[in-house]
């Protein structure tokens, strides 16, 4: 054999076998880059706190403590000049999609311009649903964002779950006759809350002092109401046409009182001459309505077993959402009794 077909010989096998070595391990870097290649598809696992862009289409949105978006072209129209300034905060469902927790007049704007992915940071999902609402009042009460009717109905909510009036004043770090006052606003008579949801008023204290005309005189609330929508109305007017409805009843009352001998025999009989059995003061309810110093009214039972240290106009109740307060004799009605 010639050196030239032995040169070829060992020459060329080696570089053959080298060659299936190649292939072999390009063969391997070809299954990286495909397996690469399909976990790019796959959504990528954020820790608590990161802040990413998520498309929009992967937030779900339940409905939110907040219901009236005022001024949302405004803000669209700011995000598409100056971008997303602050993230949306959302909570993982699972790998792909994500639940809306606080951030939804933002959501809304970007919805309105198209926007196809949002800035986001990943929060721990509220242990219930209690925990969701009081998330939502924080972010939007630090913003003065919610109208009175959104926070009496989110109270309600909350009451609703269980939460105490203070329980909820201590989560928002506010007091708890500031939360009272949008509880006692959830049960105004539909006619007095259209006043805010109409925006003819945004004033508690006022609306709080026509509630009380309406319970009175239904009448005199819907003249005040038209001359608040038309003209003006202030507190101190207010008062003095509720004061001035008191008075009335307290002069009817007073009418009422028996003028001649035979009914006065007939008024003490009525009074005096009442059938009776002895019971324990320990037994002994009295459901009562009482005026509180903000102008609002709450309900409960009247509390024996203590007494107004300081001040002995005033007693003890019980409210029926089972707060103690000390409230004055002269606001308190009694609605019923009980043993």
């Amino acid at each position: 054999m010639k050196y030239s077909q032995l040169s070829k010989k060992f020459l060329i096998e080696p570089v053959l076998s080298m060659s299936d070595d190649i292939l072999e391990g390009l063969s391997e870097l070809g299954n990286r880059v495909n397996q690469k290649s399909e976990n790019s598809g796959k959504a990528i696992l954020h820790e608590i706190g990161d802040t990413f862009l998520l498309p929009l289409d992967s937030i779900k949105v339940e409905p939110q403590v907040r219901s009236q978006f005022n001024n949302i072209e405004e803000l669209a129209e700011s995000i598409k000049n100056e971008g997303q300034r602050l993230p949306l905060e959302v909570a993982s469902l699972d790998d792909s999609t994500f639940l809306l927790i606080t951030g939804g007049r933002r959501y809304q704007a970007m919805q309105k311009i198209g926007v196809t992915q949002a800035k986001v940071t990943l929060i721990k999902m509220p242990a219930n649903q209690a925990n969701r609402i009081a998330s939502q009042l924080t972010e939007n009460i630090q913003r003065d964002d919610l109208s009175a009717l959104e926070l009496a109905e989110a109270f309600n909510e909350l009451t609703t779950l269980g939460w105490s009036q203070g329980k909820i004043a201590t989560s928002l770090n506010k007091s708890r006759p500031w939360v009272n006052r949008y509880c006692v606003l959830y049960n105004y008579p539909e006619p007095v809350k259209k006043l805010l949801q109409d925006g003819i008023t945004s004033d508690i204290t006022l609306v709080g002092t026509l509630a009380s005309i309406y319970e009175l005189d239904p009448e005199s609330f819907s003249l005040l109401a038209k001359r608040l929508e038309s003209e003006s109305l202030t507190r101190a007017q207010a008062k003095a046409h509720l004061d001035s409805l008191t008075n009335n009843n307290k002069n009817e009352e007073k009418e009422k009182l028996p003028t001649n001998q035979q009914e006065l025999v007939s008024h003490e009989a009525y009074h005096l001459e009442r059938p009776f059995r002895m019971i324990r003061p320990d037994t002994f309810t009295a459901k009562v309505k009482a005026k509180l110093v903000n102008g609002d009214y709450v309900t409960g039972t009247l509390q024996l077993d203590r007494y107004v240290q300081d001040n002995n106009s005033m007693v003890w109740i019980l409210t029926d959402e089972k707060e103690k307060v000390a409230v004055d004799i002269t606001s308190l009605r009694i609605i019923s009794v009980d043993i």
